[in-house]
C-alpha cells in the first residue's frame, strides 16, 4: 500500500457535501484527515490517502474535478 499526502480545498458550494467520503468510496482509497479548516466559505483539508498507486491517482483526478488539490508528498 502506498500513502500520499495531499492538500485539498473546496469552494463554498461543496462545503455541505460529503466530497471526501464519496471520492474515497469511488476510488477505493482510505483517507486520513490530518488537518482541516472548514467555514461557510470554503473547506481545506490535508489528507493522507492510502491505497494502491492506481487508486490514489484516481482519487487525485476526482479531487481535481471538484476543487483544487496539491500533492504534498509520499510516505
Amino acid at each position: 500500500m502506498a500513502v500520499k499526502t495531499v492538500h485539498v480545498a473546496f469552494p463554498q458550494d461543496l462545503v455541505q457535501e460529503p466530497v471526501i467520503f464519496n471520492i474515497s468510496r469511488m476510488s477505493g482509497v482510505t483517507p486520513a484527515i490530518t488537518s482541516a479548516k472548514v467555514d461557510q466559505h470554503c473547506a481545506e483539508f490535508v489528507l493522507d490517502l492510502q491505497g494502491s498507486e492506481e487508486q490514489i491517482e484516481h482519487a487525485i483526478r476526482l479531487f481535481q474535478e471538484k476543487g483544487t488539490i496539491k500533492v504534498l508528498g509520499n510516505r
